[in-house]
This record gives structure tokens, sequence and C-alpha cells, in this order.
């Protein structure tokens, strides 16, 4: 890449290539090879280290907070001071926070999916999710303490005050946490340590995201009779080939750039899979029993009422903003929902109240009762009623909410974010936009055009997909 094509005064540009990177992305991706050429079990056996060894660090590390000078005022800042004002200061972080669970959760990767194809068919996945998603948020909430216990420590070693400390992304986890374990006895034995807890932790997560595209390459029709190491080596050469730009003396900046603009798609596509599950589940069926116009009509008014009033009350800005889109949101609502109502096609011996449920939830009971149904025993957990308000009525808006709240943010010099994030040089956001343009195209087609990655479906459901019998 030419360094002349992103060099600003304000942004690194790359200068050359790194050969100590270029190792290290062989020896990874040749790790990442071993631990799934030998399948899914075998990766499951491997998980027990890359992620044991993350937590037993995590646990030994709270023990010895206790003697680090300045950890408890770190855990003061933690959880004992509590300042509300930050949350409407900087909204850019709730879209931020949503992002990041959705990675520690594997949500909208196809991950959870690969796996779970693997699990026995009466396997109680509902109570698996509830474990899965606690576990997950409870791991993060005390990985908190081990975080700014660490801080506090490195704060009282510098001898200024936290809120002094420039700390966050890879500078938290390359600089802060080195430094501050470099003081303990021993220091560079736990260095050590942690090197090879973010190398489990960053091996895990890409056996995770190569396995998803495996399980689909394996279950089709073009590949399934392909051996898997040939797969698995595919996979892996590609993503080498995507690591080559990180090998750069810029790469810091490049993965900055990406994670920023990536978390659009990964809201994008969290929508678009709560709204297919929510609204489009045999929506046929519900024309049919209700009519066209009114189903339509209510699905088009309840989410264009959260478009409207989300792009009010960010285009306005401030509590004025916010009071305009809720305004926006509720009027285009309850008009929409009134037309709705109206247009219900009676039915003879069909109670209105009814009708106007069936408006409102037959689509996702519906699919909700067939996933009930696929439980073959009645001592496993059901999907929940309250899955269904959520899943529909507050998810997707929701995840809207955050994208258009993503698309205005601005930086400290009042310029939009999205094009000028970090105010790094152009060429910098015109990479990360145009990865995220390319999977968003992607993710379009395959919801517009399904039948173009036919290809990629199941075995069993090829002819489903095609539109054949």
């Amino acid at each position: 890449m030419d360094a002349e094509f992103l060099k600003e005064d304000n942004a690194l540009a790359p200068t050359k290539f790194v050969g100590a990177n270029f190792g290290c992305l062989l020896l990874v991706w040749a790790s990442v090879f071993l631990f799934l050429v030998f399948g899914v079990k075998w990766t499951g056996r491997f998980a027990y280290m890359t992620m044991g060894l993350p937590i037993a660090l995590l646990f030994a590390l709270l023990v010895k907070l206790e003697d680090m000078d300045g950890a408890s005022d770190g855990v003061d800042a933690y959880i004992g001071k509590w300042d509300f004002n930050t949350l409407s200061s900087y909204p850019g972080q709730w879209s931020l926070a949503v992002s990041q669970i959705f990675y520690s959760l594997s949500v909208t990767f196809g991950i959870m999916t690969a796996y779970g194809s693997y699990n026995q068919r009466n396997q109680n996945i509902v109570q698996d999710c509830v474990i899965i998603g606690v576990s997950n948020s409870l791991f993060s909430f005390i990985a908190g303490f081990a975080v700014f216990g660490t801080v506090g420590h490195l704060a009282y070693v510098q001898g200024v005050k936290i809120s002094d400390l420039e700390v966050g992304g890879p500078g938290l986890m390359f600089g802060t946490y080195p430094l501050a374990l470099q003081t303990l006895p021993g220091g560079e034995h736990w260095n050590r340590v942690l090197f090879l807890v973010v190398y489990f932790l960053g091996i895990d997560s890409a056996f995770s995201l190569c396995e998803a595209n495996i399980t689909v390459l394996k279950d089709t029709v073009w590949f399934a009779k392909t051996p898997r190491p040939l797969i698995v080596g595919t996979v892996c050469s590609f993503a080498v080939l995507c690591g080559l730009p990180y090998c750069t003396d810029a790469a810091l900046i490049l993965l900055d750039v990406v994670d920023y603009y990536i978390n659009f798609v990964v809201l994008f596509v969290g929508f678009l899979e709560s709204f297919s599950a929510s609204w489009l589940y045999k929506i046929d069926g519900q024309c049919q029993r209700l009519g066209l116009r009114a189903t339509v009509c209510f699905l088009l008014n309840f989410n264009m009422a959260v478009v409207a009033g989300a792009s009010a009350a960010f285009s306005i800005g401030g509590s004025t903003g916010t009071s305009v889109g809720i305004l926006f949101a509720v009027g285009f609502g309850v008009v929409g929902m009134t037309l709705s109502l109206v247009m219900i096609e009676k039915r003879d011996g069909v109670h209105e109240s009814e009708l106007v449920w069936d408006l409102f939830f037959g689509n996702v009971e519906q699919l909700r009762t067939d996933l009930n149904n696929v439980v073959a025993s009645e001592k496993q957990w059901r999907v929940p009623f309250i899955w269904s308000f959520l899943i529909k009525f507050l998810i997707p808006p929701t995840l809207l909410i955050l994208i258009f709240n993503s698309l205005a943010e601005e930086t400290p010099l009042g310029k939009p974010k999205f094009g000028n994030y970090a105010d790094y040089a152009w060429g910098y956001q015109f990479i990360g936009i145009a990865i995220s343009l390319v999977a968003l195209i992607i993710v379009s087609v395959g919801v517009i055009f399904p039948q173009v990655f036919s290809c990629l479906a199941p075995l069993d459901d090829q002819d489903t997909v095609t539109g054949s019998n």
C-alpha cells in the first residue's frame, strides 16, 4: 500500500512491513488450523485450555489485588462512584456497549448456530442460552474488578489520578496491564502469562469464527465430501491473506478503524435477524387471516415510527431533539396502529380481541410454538412469552435507534464521527467504510435474493431455498 495514500499530519501512515508481525500471523493461523482440523469435538477440548487459563489468571489477579497499592481506589471508581450524566454526555457508548456484547456472545456471527448444530436434538437449548448469557455477563462484571484494580495500582505508582490515565482499547491490554504487572514481584513472569492469555483468547475467537464458516461449507452439496483438512486449510489461508495489512507498522490504527466501522454491520445484522424472526415469520398466513393491508400497514407503521422518531431526535439533538423524536414516534405509531386496526378483515365466529391479538403476536407466537414443539421432553425449558414481546417490540427498534445513535455521534471538533473516526487519515476511513459496506451488501443480497446463496444452504434445505419441489 502506498504510504502517501494515507499520509496526513494527524495520522501514522504505514511505512513498512513488519516481518515479526507476519511470523506471529503465521503462528496464530497454524495454531487455529491444528485446533480445527480434527473436528468440533477436539475444538471443545482445546477450549478448556484456551478459556481455562484466562479464567484462572483472572482469579489469580483478583487475589493479588489485595496486596496492590491503589487497587482499592480503582475498584471504588468501578462500582463506588456513579455518574449517570456520562450516559447522556457520551451517547455513542450505548451503541459500542451493545456491539461489544454481540462480540462476546458471538451474536450475529453464526458461531452459536454452528456449534448448536452439533447438539443432540433433545438438547435443552433454552437453558443453555440462559447459562451462556448469565455467565458471560457475570464474567465481564468480575473482570471489571481486575481491570480497574490494575488501573488503580498504575495510577498510584505514577502518582496521578485514575481519571488522568488514558487507557482503553489495545492500550489497556498492551500498555496498562504490562506496566502494572511489571511493578509486582516477578512481574516479568506475570507478563509472560498475560501474553499466553491474550494469545489463547485470540485463538479462541479465531477458531470460533472459522468453525462457523467451516460448518456451513461442510453441510452443503458442493463441499459435503471435501476433506475437512482441505476446507480448514483454505479458510485459514484466506484469513492469513486478510491479516497481511495488519503486519504493517500502522496495524493498531487499522485495527481500531475496522473495529469501529464493523460495529455498524453487527448492529444491522442483529436488527435483520430479530426483524425477520418477529415480523416476517409466516407472515403470509397472517395476511390471509387478517388481510394484506392490515398486516403490512402495522409492520411498516410500527417500524417507520421508530425510524421517524430516531431521525428527528438525532437531527435536532439535545433534550429538545429527544422530546421531538418521542412525539414523532408516538404520533406516527398511534396513527399507524389505528389504521391497521380499522383495516383488519372481520371473520365470522372470531372475536375482535382475537384478531387484535393475532395482529400483534400471531406470527411471532407461531414461531415460539414451533420452537417449543421441537423440545422432546416436558422437563426441558420452554421459550417464554416474554421472548415474543422482546424479539418483536423491543429488540428491533432498540437496534435501529442504536444505529442512528452511532451515525449521529460527533467528534470533539463537531464533525460527524462516521467518516472522521478519531481524526484518522481519510484512507483509513475509506478502508473501514468499504469493508463495512461490502459486508452489508452481502447480507442485504442474502435477505432480498436468498436464492443467490442457495449453494450454501444445508443439504436438506436445498429444494426449499431454490424454490423447487
